[in-house]
C-alpha cells in the first residue's frame, strides 16, 4: 500500500571495497557541491516507488539492469558489462547454492553475497559501483539500484524486529581510507554538527582491519593523499538496550570474506562529526583521526542535513 511504501521511506531516510573499511580511491564529491539532501535526491524518490525482492530473479534481474546502465554511463563495453554479471551470478551461486534451493527464503543473503563480491568489472568492486552510484544520483540508474538497495536495508534495519545484533566490544567500529585536503576540511567544518552519508558506510570491530585498508588506500594513490582513520561510535547503551540500539545498523552475515566482521550503515545514515585530530604527517602509520557519533534512528534525523563530499 502507498501507506506501506511511505512508512518504509521514512525509515531509510530519517522521516564502500566488500569488506569494512574499505576506502574507494576514485570516488567523486557528491551533494557537497550540488546542494543535494537525501529530500532532494533522486534516490528516496526511487526508494519510495520500490519494493524489496522477493525472489532471487527479481533482484538479479534489477542488478542487470543497474549494471548494464552503470558500465554505459561510464562509456564500458557492454561486453564487459554483460561479463561482469556473468561473473556476479556464478559467484552467487557457487557461494550460496542453498540460497536458491531455500527460493524466497534468502534473497537478501545473496544481495548481502553480491556486495562483499571481491571480483572486479573494469578494475572495480560491485559494492564500489553501488557507493558510486549512490553518490552521482542519476535518476535512471536510481530505479533499479533502489531494489538492491531495499533487500539490503531489510536486512540492516532492525526498527520492526528489535533483532539483537552483535555488537562492537567498545561501542565503536573503525573505517580506513584516504581524505583529500579539500574534503578534509568538511569534516572540520562539521565538528558538532550533523550530517549524511550518500551511500553505504562499511566498517569494521577491527582497526587492524581498517589500518589495513588505509594502508591500500594511500599505497594506491603513492601516498598523494592523506590517510584517516574513521572512529564511528554507537550508543553504548545499545549492547543491552533496545531503545539505545542503532535501528540502521547491523553485521553483514552473508559475506564472501567471512573472516571479516563487516557493520554495514544504510545509505544516508546521519553521524555528527565529534573530533578530528589532524596528523601533520598523514601516511597510513600516522593517520588523521575523524572521531563520528552514529545517530541512533535515521527517522529522528532531518532529511536536509549536508551530505559528506567523501567518506
Amino acid at each position: 500500500s502507498s501507506q506501506k511504501k511511505a512508512r518504509v521511506a521514512l525509515s531509510l531516510g530519517g522521516a564502500g571495497s566488500p569488506s569494512a573499511g574499505a576506502s574507494v580511491p576514485h570516488q567523486a564529491a557528491a551533494g557537497a557541491s550540488s546542494g543535494r539532501t537525501l529530500k532532494t535526491s533522486n534516490f528516496k524518490a526511487a526508494y519510495a516507488q520500490t519494493q524489496e525482492a522477493t525472489a532471487d530473479y527479481t533482484l538479479l534481474a534489477a542488478m542487470d539492469a543497474f549494471l548494464t546502465g552503470y558500465f554505459r554511463a561510464n562509456g564500458w563495453p557492454d561486453q564487459e558489462a554483460k561479463q561482469f554479471i556473468k561473473l556476479l551470478r556464478e559467484e552467487g551461486h557457487k557461494a550460496s547454492d542453498q540460497v536458491f534451493m531455500e527460493g524466497l527464503s534468502d534473497v537478501g543473503g545473496f544481495a548481502q553475497r553480491m556486495w562483499s563480491s571481491a571480483t572486479p568489472g573494469h578494475g572495480r568492486e560491485f559494492c564500489s559501483m553501488v557507493n558510486d552510484a549512490i553518490r552521482g544520483d542519476d535518476s535512471s540508474l536510481m530505479q533499479h539500484l533502489a531494489v538492491f538497495a531495499r533487500t539490503m536495508n531489510a536486512g540492516l534495519i532492525t526498527r520492526r524486529t528489535l533483532d539483537v545484533v552483535p555488537w562492537p566490544p567498545k561501542s565503536e567500529t573503525y573505517r580506513g581510507a584516504i581524505l583529500p585536503e579539500r574534503h578534509l576540511q568538511f569534516y572540520i567544518r562539521m565538528t558538532g554538527h550533523k550530517y549524511r552519508v550518500p551511500g553505504f558506510l562499511a566498517t569494521s570491530f577491527s582497526e587492524d582491519v581498517a589500518d589495513e585498508f588505509a594502508m591500500r588506500a594511500w599505497q594506491s594513490v603513492q601516498g598523494k593523499d592523506p590517510a584517516v582513520r574513521y572512529v564511528i561510535r554507537v550508543h553504548p547503551e545499545g549492547a543491552t538496550r533496545k531503545v539505545r540500539r542503532c535501528q540502521h545498523v547491523s553485521l553483514i552475515r552473508k559475506s564472501n570474506v567471512q573472516t571479516e566482521a563487516e557493520f554495514l550503515y544504510v545509505p544516508y545514515s546521519t553521524f555528527t562529526v565529534a573530533e578530528v585530530r589532524v596528523s601533520g604527517n598523514p601516511t597510513y602509520l600516522d593517520p588523521h583521526i575523524v572521531v563520528l557519533q552514529s545517530s541512533v534512528d535515521n527517522m529522528t534525523e532531518p532529511e536536509d542535513l549536508p551530505l559528506a563530499p567523501w567518506y
